[in-house]
């Protein structure tokens, strides 16, 4: 489990990337398959803010047309929450920024 959280947590700089493909490639799967995607209501939590220690990744997708991002942070215990989602579709043309935040 803790190789898997390091692939994740170095995406996209890492050396390896396929155990996130897979998972990228399953969540899809879920979410477009019925019945097997909880409520949102039973997956959300109230606002707070992400603490600065705690190590954050993001995972990114891209078809021919569309792209999806997905922004996360692990807590010490090991949840991990996606604390910022973007999903574009029928995109002809795409144009990504990318910011960092040194901390």
């Amino acid at each position: 489990m803790q190789a898997f959280i390091e692939e994740v947590v170095s995406f996209p700089y890492g050396r390896n990337d396929d155990q996130v493909d897979a998972m990228t490639q399953a969540l899809n799967h879920l979410r477009n398959s019925s019945g097997l995607w909880p409520p949102e209501s039973q997956i959300t939590v109230n606002p707070f803010q992400i603490p600065k220690e705690w190590p954050q990744a993001f995972a990114l997708a891209i078809t021919a047309t569309s792209a999806a991002a997905l922004w996360g942070a692990r807590e010490p215990g090991g949840t991990i929450y996606v604390h910022q989602e973007q999903h574009f579709s029928n995109i002809t043309t795409l144009s990504i920024d990318i910011g960092f935040e040194s901390w």
